[in-house]
């Protein structure tokens, strides 16, 4: 009964136990599971685990996700993956608060999270490399547009992007300076 709570339907479930759980593993307390700590572990959504359980899940997952987080602050600032986490994106909605293409008001609800620098050419998916812009202003920097239309973007230290237009004209966006809960 627990193997088909766990794992699926019950005839998809090939495999009982542990073996049957396909989990999203999210490290954030590697030392358990590289075997130096036997204390638990924190399995997220799940709360404490013991921590042999988290390694042998961790084995059977398809894959990882590793957090960089803010010793500071503790908020995650960067991942391995594509996808921003959902606490990045909480926390990019609230710096950016708009599109931030230079006197672009559309709100975040409406923009995408891009990559300033191309996530496909080693750019990192972390906060000081993602911003939210609407689709006309995304559609402007990216790689397939004629590079006499396509304007560029660099983020600087504090949020602020560097905006260079396809004549060479320079323009600083700086995040809002206010705080709202979303």
């Amino acid at each position: 009964m627990i193997d088909l709570l766990l794992a699926a339907l019950a005839e998809t479930v090939t495999a009982a136990g542990a073996e049957a759980i396909r989990g999203h593993i999210q490290v954030t307390l590697p030392a358990a599971l590289a075997g130096i700590s036997v204390g638990p572990a924190d399995l997220f959504g799940c709360g404490a685990v013991d921590a042999d359980l988290a390694r042998e899940l961790a084995a059977l997952a398809p894959g990882w996700d590793r957090l960089y987080v803010d010793e500071c602050s503790g908020i995650v600032t960067a991942t391995d993956r594509y996808r921003p986490t959902s606490e990045m994106r909480r926390y990019l909605r609230a710096r950016d608060g708009r599109c931030r293409f230079p006197g672009c008001a559309a709100s975040t609800w409406r923009c995408d999270l891009d990559h300033n620098d191309e996530y496909s050419r080693g750019g990192a998916t972390a906060c000081d490399n993602l911003s939210h812009l609407c689709r006309r202003h995304h559609s402007l920097k990216h790689p397939d547009i004629d590079s006499k239309y396509r304007w560029n973007a660099r983020q600087l230290p504090g949020g602020r992007i560097e905006w260079t237009s396809p004549h060479g004209q320079v323009f600083i966006d700086h995040p809002q300076l206010r705080v709202h809960f979303s």
